[in-house]
């Protein structure tokens, strides 16, 4: 990973910068500065903050939409895989097509969590929609144990 990390904020769109380092995980600036949108594809990245820094932990093309697809779950199954690491197992109640909708108007609410221990990273998230109605997944998450934290 080279390069910024964009974050859009509302409007606003902050660019942060790397601190070069030896080993680890990427690391960038914690405090970012305005900018305009970036104009090259953007990439999802997973950060976690520690102090004044943002670790990134990883990263994968970013999928958009035009379209919403009539089977959320047979959709998300069918990504590829550097998308769907993250879907060992995956439960939703309904088609999912609901959830699909409250992400693209941006009115979910998610939640995620990991642990990391004898030497292996788990995680599982929930995404819940305006009708209390959720969607929730667990992985084992890959890559080396020397870039995990708990």
């Amino acid at each position: 990973m080279n390069g910024s990390i964009y974050q859009q904020s509302g409007r606003q769109w902050l660019s942060h910068q790397p601190i070069p380092r030896a080993k680890g995980l990427p690391t960038f600036e914690k405090q970012g500065t305005p900018c305009l949108p970036p104009s090259f594809p953007l990439q999802c990245a997973s950060v976690f903050i520690d102090q004044n820094l943002l670790h990134c932990s990883g990263y994968t093309p970013f999928i958009s939409m035009q379209t919403l697809p009539a089977n959320f779950q047979i959709h998300l199954e069918s990504l590829p895989s550097s998308a769907t690491w993250c879907l060992n197992k995956l439960i939703i109640p309904t088609n999912g097509r609901d959830k699909a909708e409250v992400i693209c108007n941006r009115s979910a609410r998610a939640i995620s969590d990991g642990s990391f221990n004898l030497l292996h990273g788990t995680a599982s998230w929930i995404i819940v929609g305006d009708d209390d109605q959720y969607v929730t997944g667990c992985t084992v998450i890959p890559e080396n144990s020397n870039d995990h934290s708990a």
